[in-house]
């Protein structure tokens, strides 16, 4: 009886402590990470083969119809323990501090399903080039993982023109960090996808230049979805973030305190703007427009440490305030994606 109390004991706590570390991490970013998991578990289970998962460029050429949903899935899949183990370490890190201070939930949820296709378009392309000129054998390649979203993910936050460390060996620019780290992970480990990797690098840069703006609905649409009853079930849930300048008001506020998780998604009309990033051209929440909802009698006061004004934000981006610009500069980069998309 006491070997029985002290096992559930145990159990219980490791399952207090997994829960309590899930509830540190963003909304979409926990869901990501625990989709990957369960894919992988049920890969276990049910001992899916990798072949009828895994994205082929040449199987794409030859059947598109049937092999089309490869594309998606099988950035959601992992090779083995060791993959999903060095993904999961390096998108953690990375996908908190986008979600929490770039995106917000909504909208880093879009973008990894967006982000997935295109690596996988990207990918196809690239290896299509590779086959006609006869570089390479990318095209006979068969890859799964979620490395090529990660090396994205990396690109946009690596996007400016910071000193990062590069292992504590030497200081570059963060710009050319990503580009250093896929040099080096196919110089450690080459049945790794090269080509995925540099798939996803790409889409960061496109990303980054605004080039795929037009596959990003607008802001006043995203908060149109936002402010929906009908999401109200995801509003709501613990750690959902609004936007990076509205995060002050998320489910992260005094994670400890009840009252930062009460009411509805009517506190989006109260959020203010504390400042825009302007660094990139690619779409980010959180450049509104103000004097829109005071018809509404919604007001919170936010004391803006440049000029002290009280200030309110809408769904309209017809009329935008001009701010200053402001360069954002990751901290030194303490993860790096060792093992990711893997060839078979």
């Amino acid at each position: 009886m006491d070997q029985t109390n002290s096992e559930d004991g145990f159990l219980k706590r490791i399952k207090d402590k997994t829960n309590g570390y899930l509830d540190t991490l963003p909304l979409m970013t926990r869901f990501f990470f625990i989709l990957c998991i369960i894919l992988f578990l049920i890969q276990i289970i049910f001992q899916i083969q990798i072949f009828s998962i895994c994205f082929s460029p040449k199987l794409l050429s030859m059947d598109f119809i049937n092999n089309f949903y490869k594309m998606i899935i099988s950035n959601f899949f992992h090779l083995n323990l060791l993959h999903i183990l060095f993904n999961m370490l390096s998108f953690i890190p990375l996908g908190t501090v986008l979600e929490r201070n770039k995106f917000g939930s909504l909208l880093f949820f879009y973008l990894i399903l967006l982000f997935s296709v295109l690596i996988s378009m990207m990918n196809f392309i690239l290896s299509l080039v590779g086959y006609y000129l006869d570089i390479g054998y990318s095209y006979y390649s068969c890859s799964v993982g979620f490395s090529g979203c990660i090396f994205a993910l990396l690109t946009i936050h690596c996007f400016n023109d910071n000193l990062v460390s590069l292992y504590g060996i030497t200081r570059i620019p963060a710009k050319f960090y990503p580009w250093a780290i896929l040099i080096i992970t196919d110089f450690i480990l080459p049945m790794t996808s090269f080509v995925g990797h540099l798939s996803g690098i790409i889409i960061g840069i496109l990303y980054m230049n605004g080039y795929l703006n037009c596959f990003i609905l607008s802001e006043r649409r995203f908060c149109e979805i936002e402010l929906s009853n009908n999401l109200s079930f995801i509003t709501n849930q613990r750690g959902f973030i609004t936007s990076s300048n509205f995060s002050c008001t998320s489910s992260f506020v005094d994670l400890g305190s009840p009252s930062s998780l009460d009411s509805n998604f009517a506190r989006l009309k109260r959020f203010f703007v504390s400042h825009t990033n302007n660094n990139s051209g690619g779409r980010q929440l959180g450049t509104v427009s103000s004097n829109q909802l005071e018809q509404e009698d919604v007001e919170k006061p936010f004391n803006n440490n440049n000029n002290n004004l009280n200030t309110e934000i809408s769904c309209s981006d017809n009329t935008q305030q001009p701010q200053q610009q402001q360069t954002a500069s990751p901290n030194v980069l303490k993860y790096s994606p060792l093992i990711d998309m893997s060839k078979i």
